[in-house]
């Protein structure tokens, strides 16, 4: 948010001067006048945004007992509130060959533009839909930490992430079930191979979908997040000002930290004479030569050769579909 905002939230003395174009031209240092301003406006943002953080940080450890000097962005924040006021049950990390696996049903938030036309219209806006989500049934330990064969098993006795062959009907005007398609997100009727969540699939199919089960990780049900949400929804109905603006950041920015990838970029400095076993053993995203005695390598932590053929493999096998047509086509 802008500083004024942030000054508006935390009850603090905001711009006193209008910010001035002139500010970002060299001929201030010319102009008594201008530069006079200037310092008197950077020295109220400075000073500004110094009380804000002051009156920020007495109220997160006075409330949730968080030096906000330890965090590093409203996410981590979020979490390490909820672990220190929230968390009584372990969450388990996953192997990454399952995290790879699951990742392949992740799909970004839907946005669907329809040209119509309406009169006498009645306007509903769903508030905190993310948190009122983190309100149901969680997956929490691996039942089996293999994959499952789940042609025998039926949709409503499952719960976790699932291969399905999927069947849209083609008359379906408004699919929501998303699909990966060369980089993009499309939402297709036809058929089609994929990894999605139990609870979306048996969602789907009360709007006709039809789902068979190929294989999948099964988990056990956790109420994990309840007690969290409940607790900001109603700081965030019932007050306002920085009380409410903080309950509203603090609903929306837990539960993306937990879809974190496992895998990420290592920056190191290698000497020459060492790069093969590096370059044998790692996956390499690009190498830098700086002279003849280093390199710079950036790789991918966590993630070696064998897990990569070894999911390629999976992924190769995971897109293959039969009759799949994006919405758009079928008015082409």
């Amino acid at each position: 948010m802008s500083l004024n905002n942030l000054c508006q939230l935390f009850w603090v003395e905001g711009k006193l001067i209008p910010y001035n174009p002139k500010f970002n031209d060299i001929s201030l240092f010319n102009s008594p006048r201008i530069w006079g301003l200037f310092k008197k406006y950077a020295l109220q943002d400075a000073v500004a945004l110094y009380e804000s953080l002051f009156v920020a940080q007495n109220l997160y450890f006075t409330k949730f007992g968080v030096d906000i000097e330890s965090i590093y962005s409203m996410a981590t924040l979020a979490l390490k509130i909820f672990r220190t006021k929230f968390l009584d049950k372990d969450i388990f990390i996953l192997p990454q060959h399952t995290d790879l696996f699951i990742r392949q049903g992740y799909f970004g938030g839907g946005t669907d533009v329809y040209k119509a036309y309406g009169e006498l219209l009645h306007y509903y806006d769903v508030n905190s839909l993310y948190p009122f989500a983190m309100l149901n049934d969680m997956p929490h330990d691996l039942i089996n930490p293999n994959l499952i064969n789940l042609s025998n098993r039926t949709l409503e006795s499952f719960f976790g992430f699932a291969e399905v062959v999927v069947i849209c009907p083609t008359n379906n005007l408004r699919p929501v079930l998303p699909f990966h398609l060369n980089g993009k997100t499309i939402y297709p009727v036809g058929t089609w191979k994929g990894v999605y969540f139990s609870e979306e699939l048996k969602a789907v199919v009360k709007l006709g979908y039809k789902i068979t089960l190929i294989k999948g990780y099964e988990f056990t049900k956790v109420d994990l997040f309840k007690d969290y949400v409940n607790t900001f929804y109603e700081i965030k109905r019932t007050s306002s000002g920085s009380e409410k603006a903080i309950a509203k950041l603090l609903l929306n920015n837990l539960y993306g930290y937990f879809g974190r990838k496992q895998i990420n970029i290592i920056t190191q400095n290698v000497k020459n004479i060492n790069l093969e076993p590096i370059l044998l053993t790692r996956v390499v995203k690009s190498l830098i030569n700086i002279n003849e005695e280093y390199s710079t390598v950036l790789s991918y932590s966590n993630i070696n050769y064998s897990l990569l053929s070894k999911l390629n493999n999976e992924l190769q096998n995971n897109t293959e579909f039969t009759t799949l047509l994006p919405l758009s086509s079928r008015y082409q």
